[in-house]
């Protein structure tokens, strides 16, 4: 005997599948649109290539062209809207580098690739054997995405891989150990003790005044310079030369003169000048102020070697007080162990 059915009977994978109209994600549209123009492109080259003219075989190579790129860009594309898709992306046994390289920091954060608690044991797994700075660097790109999208992604904090950070100052002196490494982060994310900040604050703000103490010799022997040069340029302007060897020497120390009025220090003495050289032109009777345009020259490389001699004396005792100053602060932190933490 049949028994009746109950019309509210219906198998469960038949209800899912009546609960959910057919819906074509966004990706997918997209994706079909772009093999609909990949198939366009062919048809065209194909229809072009049939006339044999030069310019329809043109086209159709470009035609050809296009639906090649598009083909290719469809063969790499991936439809994060589909569930099935998904799901496969997510449970791929591949490292955090190859998920990377496939499908980008963006995406692993928005769509959760792999699933949050997998993301930290890849990450971990990934920055093993990375430097601090490199770790840091991944790591603060990585919350910045996390926060963008809101995700549930947790990452170690920077302070378990305190001793990362130990290992690699081995043997690293204070200064060594300021100028490789942001220590404002580290002490941020509790990887390096607030002595270490403090002294290495105290070191870049002293380092920054010395820095413009440098800067300031170096502005002042600018100045030096081109106040040499304009001297003997108003001197030189006006001559010309009694002989044609005086008015050749004349010729090239008024092009060298030019070109030094405007040059950076490091210019005047890279090359050899001959307006830099101690050669007297003879007697050629100028201007009031000078005897001969020979004097003038004279007075001119006097001027610039003297220049020269200042700054570089300055810049000597600023390098033998900087180096001071290192010491001091070396002294302070001799053992490796203080820099970390507790």
């Amino acid at each position: 005997m049949i028994q009746a059915v109950s019309p509210s009977f219906v198998p469960a994978n038949e209800k899912l599948v009546s609960q959910q109209p057919f819906q074509l994600s966004k990706a997918k549209v997209e994706r079909v649109a772009l093999f609909c123009l990949a198939m366009l492109s062919l048809f065209l080259g194909y229809s072009s290539f049939s006339v044999g003219t030069p310019i329809a075989t043109v086209f159709a190579i470009a035609c050809f062209t296009i639906c090649g790129a598009i083909l290719w860009t469809l063969s790499r594309s991936k439809d994060y809207e589909n569930p099935q898709e998904l799901q496969g992306y997510r449970t791929e046994a591949l490292g955090f580098a190859e998920m990377r390289e496939k499908h980008g920091l963006e995406n692993m954060i928005k769509y959760k690739i792999p699933r949050a608690k997998q993301f930290s044991n890849i990450f971990r797994v990934e920055v093993s054997n990375y430097s601090i700075n490199s770790f840091i660097r991944l790591y603060e790109e990585i919350q910045a995405k996390i926060e963008k999208y809101q995700s549930s992604i947790q990452l170690p904090h920077p302070s378990e891989f305190k001793d990362k950070f130990g290992k690699e100052i081995i043997g690293m002196d204070f200064c060594a150990v300021i100028e490789k490494y942001d220590i404002q982060k580290l002490y941020d994310y509790g990887i390096v003790t607030y002595e270490l900040y403090n002294a290495a604050t105290d070191y870049f703000t002293y380092k920054k005044k010395w820095e413009m103490s440098v800067n300031n010799v170096k502005e002042a022997f600018k100045g030096k310079l081109q106040n040499a040069v304009a001297d003997f340029k108003r001197v030189l302007d006006s001559s010309n030369g009694s002989t044609p060897s005086q008015a050749g020497r004349i010729g090239v120390w008024k092009s060298e003169a030019a070109f030094l009025e405007t040059a950076e220090p490091d210019a005047w003495f890279s090359s050899s000048f001959e307006i830099l050289k101690e050669a007297p032109l003879g007697g050629l009777e100028i201007e009031e102020s000078f005897q001969s345009l020979s004097d003038a020259q004279a007075a001119f490389f006097i001027a610039v070697r003297a220049a020269k001699e200042t700054r570089d004396d300055s810049l000597k005792t600023l390098d033998q007080v900087l180096q001071q100053q290192k010491e001091k602060f070396q002294e302070r932190f001799h053992p490796n162990d203080f820099f970390l933490a507790e």
